[in-house]
């Protein structure tokens, strides 16, 4: 059977009529678009070689990543000078749009490599816990305290309902994470630039900035997504994440659009050195707390790398709290209390915030960077077997 290749056309691609022709070499499809193409490389036909007009605005480092996983050779094909650095994105090839079938044979008898490489990360640290609990004023004293502490600290706002900006008193419109997603779609940014593209805030840290609209979840491709966090910790010693405690993908509820929807943490949570979770006093803040850990504790997160923080804290809540965790096997997991403070003040005037708050949480933390797990790798997507949709997968999650 002869081989064969998925093109994808924009109104430019003169070759893609050439490339159809070439019957007595390949069995063509042509693809009017990026997602007829992502339709056809999910799909249960296998594909050789795919051909990406690098003029087309769908061509970019997810369509490039999803070609791989099909198992093809991932071409684009572009007139020089090429702007984008497509084998760092991945590709095996970039052929000039006058390429011949000799060319494209080529690419399928060369050596197939694992992509490009990528610098050593640093650490990475998820804050979280249910509403009100305060878990957004504990990511920003984390990050006035290990950036005294721990180097370059980067605070990024990666909730869906973004607020960290209002806390800060910035612009909602300035650089946020829309925008590096965006970048790393079609480039690795250097992390030199990264390091210096957030506004540095008085506390000491830059600020990456959240969602400009809380719906901006859907334009966020996962590989540029996850290629966009591995770039924070290059460009960082700390980056200190603000994540929404919902966890739940296509393997827990069915549902892959609530896989997407929760892709900003999850995907923080697959690279995270430690997550620190923050729950409120009382009966109800316990028992919000534990049903919070224990999702993190089952999508993979070790009790061991967990920082377990009780805010506004009474001795009651504590007592409780030790028994439950006992009884969870989680005796690993540090557990800090927080004393009530009004913080209300720093946070309106932007003015550092007292060391009776800043203190416990960088010293609970500290332990965490000393000793960094491995990097975990983005998740690669599953080819869906015929048949299969409805059913319900497992095992297929980060972290």
């Amino acid at each position: 059977m002869a081989q064969q290749s998925i093109l994808l056309l924009s109104g430019q691609a003169g070759w893609a009529g050439r490339v159809l022709s070439w019957r007595d070499h390949f069995d063509a499809h042509a693809c009017a678009s990026a997602e007829e193409a992502r339709a056809l490389l999910t799909g249960s036909r296998p594909w050789a070689v795919v051909l990406i007009d690098g003029a087309d605005h769908g061509a970019d480092r997810d369509l490039i990543a999803l070609a791989r996983q099909a198992g093809a050779r991932a071409v684009v094909v572009g007139a020089p000078p090429v702007s984008v650095d497509w084998l760092g994105l991945g590709a095996h090839a970039v052929l000039h749009p006058e390429f011949g079938p000799q060319e494209v044979f080529s690419v399928l008898a060369a050596d197939q490599s694992d992509g490009p490489s990528l610098p050593a990360p640093h650490s990475l640290l998820c804050v979280t816990g249910p509403g009100g609990t305060g878990a957004s004023t504990v990511a920003v004293a984390l990050g006035q305290g290990l950036a005294g502490r721990a180097g370059h600290v980067l605070l990024a706002d990666l909730r869906r309902h973004a607020e960290l900006h209002a806390l800060h008193h910035l612009d909602a419109d300035g650089p946020g994470i829309d925008d590096l997603v965006q970048a790393h779609r079609t480039s690795s940014p250097d992390p030199l630039t990264l390091s210096e593209l957030p506004p540095f805030v008085p506390r000491g840290y830059r600020l990456l900035g959240g969602l400009r609209r809380a719906v901006g979840w859907s334009s966020l491709r996962p590989r540029a997504l996850a290629a966009a966090i591995h770039g924070l910790r290059a460009a960082y010693d700390v980056v200190v994440c603000d994540i929404d405690p919902d966890l739940e993908g296509e393997a827990e509820g069915g549902s892959f659009d609530v896989e997407e929807r929760n892709a900003l943490a999850r995907v923080a949570v697959a690279n995270a050195t430690g997550v620190v979770v923050v729950g409120g006093p009382g009966a109800k803040g316990t028992h919000s707390l534990l049903r919070v850990l224990g999702e993190f504790w089952s999508h993979g997160v070790k009790p061991e790398r967990t920082v377990v923080v009780v805010n506004r804290a009474d001795r009651l809540s504590l007592d409780r709290l030790g028994v439950a965790l006992g009884q969870l096997g989680a005796r690993d997991a540090a557990t800090i209390c927080l004393p009530e403070l009004d913080l209300e003040t720093h946070l309106l005037s932007g003015a550092p915030l007292p060391g009776a708050f800043v203190d416990p949480l960088t010293d609970a933390v500290l332990p965490l960077l000393a000793e960094r797990p491995p990097s975990a790798a983005p998740p690669a997507p599953q080819r869906i077997a015929p048949g299969s949709l409805g059913l319900r997968r497992t095992g297929d999650h980060e972290g």
